[in-house]
């Protein structure tokens, strides 16, 4: 759909919001909204959407907007109290209602959302069940990648790297949802980061080219973006690498200090590179113990001559 098409469902969901104020239609605007990068806005419309469903009696569509803004908080705004919070409220309405369908994308999210690798694993077994019990493959694609990302981050990577490997192949095969696409390209580039398997995730890149030519770029969030200009850096290609990097910076422009601070230290390394270490400086400020930033501050340090401050930083 390329921005210009969802700039032309924004325009459209617009229009039908003046005539109708649908919870239907203020979902639908929600989703653009974010496809567009317009965290906070999207989260708006979710909010009035949960609302009216609630109202209306629909609690499987307002289970979906809760599991929608526990992504969006925990994913884009790094928010992890107003995360756990909505995870809750959809799973009790999954419980109350009986809402079999939507267990397994309980599971799901409550994976991403959690810090602990073993409890993520078995989460992401749980919702891999029910989506081969229920037939759901956009689920069972996002499952696998949690999986996988669960292992590396507990040093299996030769374990979990085949798992993301499948969820990226289905999802770019057109298996899932283009959420799909979404969630398991980000869980690609969080464990290349995590495993320094730049070569991996610049062969995934070039994959994707289509997708993004298509309907643009799918990482949404500041970290997945910022590691995508990163693996751009990496592979050579500066002046996309720096665009990227800038919209991350954008895109971490309203949320928790800890999502900015990646997109920062991903910027100043950048900066390094083109030796303009003022700025690089600069961007770091207020940042410079943020476990992404301590590498590039230690090499700012050492540039500037300091070196008992560039040991002590390391």
């Amino acid at each position: 759909m390329g921005r210009g098409a969802w700039e032309q469902a924004r325009c459209a969901f617009e229009h039908s919001l003046q005539a109708d104020e649908s919870s239907e239609v203020m979902f639908g605007l929600a989703i653009v909204l974010w496809w567009l990068g317009e965290t906070r806005e999207s989260v708006r419309y979710l909010e009035q959407a949960y609302a009216a469903f609630r109202r209306h009696s629909d609690p499987a569509q307002a289970a979906s907007a809760a599991l929608e803004l526990c992504f969006l908080y925990h994913e884009n705004l790094g928010n992890h109290a107003a995360a756990a919070g909505w995870v809750a409220r959809a799973a009790r309405l999954v419980d109350r209602f009986d809402l079999e369908p939507l267990r397994g994308r309980v599971s799901l999210i409550k994976a991403c959302c959690c810090p602990d690798p073993d409890q993520r694993e078995d989460l992401a077994r749980q919702a891999l069940r029910l989506a081969v019990v229920g037939g759901a493959r956009d689920l069972e694609l996002c499952a696998l990648s949690e999986i996988g990302a669960a292992l590396i981050a507990k040093g299996r990577v030769d374990e979990g790297m085949p798992h993301v490997d499948e969820a990226m192949a289905g999802a770019l095969a057109g298996e899932g949802q283009l959420d799909t696409v979404i969630v398991t390209a980000c869980r690609m580039m969080e464990s290349c980061d995590r495993c320094a398997d730049s070569q991996r995730a610049v062969q995934w890149v070039r994959a994707m080219d289509r997708f993004i030519e298509r309907y643009g770029c799918p990482y949404l969030n500041a970290t997945c973006r910022a590691h995508y200009g990163g693996v751009l850096f990496a592979s050579g290609d500066w002046q996309n690498a720096e665009s990227e990097l800038l919209e991350a910076l954008k895109l971490s422009g309203d949320a928790m200090p800890a999502l900015r601070g990646k997109a920062l230290a991903r910027l100043a390394e950048l900066r390094l590179a083109q030796d303009r270490v003022e700025e690089a400086e600069r961007l770091l400020a207020g940042f410079e113990d943020h476990e992404a930033a301590v590498p590039v501050c230690a090499r700012i340090h050492l540039l500037r001559g300091r070196l008992a401050l560039a040991v002590a930083t390391i």
